[in-house]
């Protein structure tokens, strides 16, 4: 499988260099090379977006593409987000569900456009050599898109037909503890697992307010015991605790649109208040959100019934907004006919609180001989305080941030603090063990360029480095700059 390597980072100056145009003139690309270095290719270009004009409901994914003949290779994304959109974007990626069913991997890079921002990338990947690629012409495909992801437009530009370059070698670099010791240690962060759901909750919280303030209370008590038997199930798990609660109340359209806006506000803070009256969360951050009128479910569950004109309401639902009259629209339409069924058939499906429950999971350690009491639970980020209150290369700093990685196999962080440990022991198997899983991540860019600094791969090691330093790490450009200046670069 190839193997890529990203790094995506924002310039704050524009290269002085004779540009090529892209996406009907609002791209310049720079600084294009392609060049092979040992089993690999590098692709190095920066791209000027000063003259993108982008509404903030949409959206545009530059994608670069080697292409020679009939081969072609589209390498990582670029996604350049509108305000709108971004928000948009950012509610997809928070479905679990959707993610899992999506074919499209997610980009390595998202930016939000902003004219008070730098508008200039500079773009560095390798990616494993193929002798087509020797006459490789290098295309940037500019998908335009909506508001829901959907591709609206395609527009394909030619940014370079160079020949391909070849890297002279390096001399061998020697390997010393001094340049061994420009290994990173990240602080990591504790994994958090979720647990989430929907509970019914009772019709005195749906639609308008009701003046019978004492059944609205009853049904905010009920929404605390199916939420304490939800979180009660987390913390009877050993070690667990809990991180966040999220909440959001859903309601359907009866009554004024606006009134249920200001009731819907009343309400996330009522019903905060209760649950905090009750510590359900204990010393966790707890938020509570409501939706007045959940239209969008109510689309969902008209697209899955067979109700007569569905696919007319489902147009008044998707073309008029609430504020220009929606509903009435539908209250007359074909005598009211389809109206009646939402009001039975779908409306009181609507109603609902969903939550979202955060928590993390600290590891047992063993009790010594005689220790009076329960099990100790420690979690990652104690681990990682433990570790770092010992010297450096100390037998306690190094066994610390070992075990951590092992007992937390699935922490990027972890597995890259404990790789710099085996990299300061010139233990290159071990480190590349710990390493391998996450060669893609950006915090082990400069742990991968000092492994293949020990492996003798100096090449891959500057690829690593660069990208390193490129994304402000200080170790990756102390290290970039004896690599250099030792094969006379400098």
């Amino acid at each position: 499988m190839k193997k890529i390597l990203f790094s995506l980072f924002l310039l704050f100056v524009a290269w002085p260099m004779t540009a090529q145009e892209a996406y009907k003139g609002q791209l310049y690309i720079t600084r294009q090379s392609l060049v092979s270095s040992g089993d690999d290719l590098v692709l190095e270009m920066d791209i000027n977006f000063e003259g993108l004009s982008l509404a903030t409901d949409r959206a545009v994914m530059l994608i670069p593409i080697l292409r020679s003949g009939n081969y072609s290779f589209a390498l990582p994304g670029v996604l350049i987000n509108g305000s709108e959109m971004h928000r948009s974007y950012r509610h997809r990626l928070s479905k679990a569900d959707s993610l899992a069913k999506a074919n499209d991997p997610l980009p390595y890079a998202v930016i939000v456009d902003n004219r008070k921002s730098s508008r200039h990338i500079s773009y560095l990947t390798s990616v494993a050599y193929q002798s087509w690629m020797h006459d490789a012409v290098l295309f940037l495909r500019t998908e335009e898109l909506e508001q829901k992801g959907l591709v609206t437009s395609i527009f394909e530009d030619k940014i370079a037909d160079t020949p391909l370059q070849s890297k002279r070698p390096h001399s061998p670099v020697v390997i010393d503890d001094q340049l061994l010791s420009l290994v990173n240690i990240v602080p990591p962060r504790n994994e958090v697992f979720t647990h989430a759901g929907n509970l019914l909750i009772s019709e005195y919280l749906c639609g308008p307010a009701h003046k019978n303030k004492r059944r609205e209370r009853s049904g905010y008590d009920d929404v605390y015991r199916l939420l304490n038997t939800e979180v009660n199930k987390i913390l009877n798990q050993p070690g667990a605790e809990l991180a966040y609660i999220h909440l959001t109340g859903y309601g359907y359209p009866i009554g004024d649109y606006q009134k249920n806006g200001r009731t819907a506000a009343i309400r996330s803070v009522e019903l905060k208040e209760v649950l905090y009256d009750y510590r359900l969360s204990g010393k966790a951050p707890l938020e509570v959100t409501w939706v007045s009128e959940d239209w969008d479910s109510i689309a969902n569950f008209v697209r899955n019934s067979h109700m007569q004109f569905r696919e007319s309401v489902l147009n008044i639902i998707e073309s008029v907004s609430v504020t220009r009259g929606r509903e009435n629209m539908l209250m007359t339409f074909a005598d009211g006919i389809p109206y009646r069924y939402l009001c039975g058939e779908v409306f009181p499906r609507v109603p609902r609180l969903s939550y979202e429950i955060g928590y993390i999971r600290s590891v047992s350690m063993p009790s010594s001989p005689g220790a009076q009491g329960g099990a100790t639970y420690i979690s990652l980020e104690n681990f990682y305080q433990l570790a770092i209150q010992s010297p450096v290369g100390s037998s306690n700093y190094n066994d610390l941030l070992d075990l951590s990685a092992r007992l937390y196999p699935s922490s990027a962080e972890a597995a890259i603090n404990a790789a710099a440990v085996a990299l300061m022991q010139r233990n290159a198997p071990k480190a590349r063990g710990y390493l391998e899983p996450y060669a893609e991540h950006p915090l082990a860019y400069n742990n991968m360029g000092i492994l293949y600094l020990l492996e003798g791969n100096s090449d891959k090691a500057e690829v690593y480095l660069r990208m390193a330093a490129s994304a402000g790490v200080d170790q990756a450009r102390r290290a970039l700059n004896a690599l250099l200046s030792r094969n006379g670069n400098l």
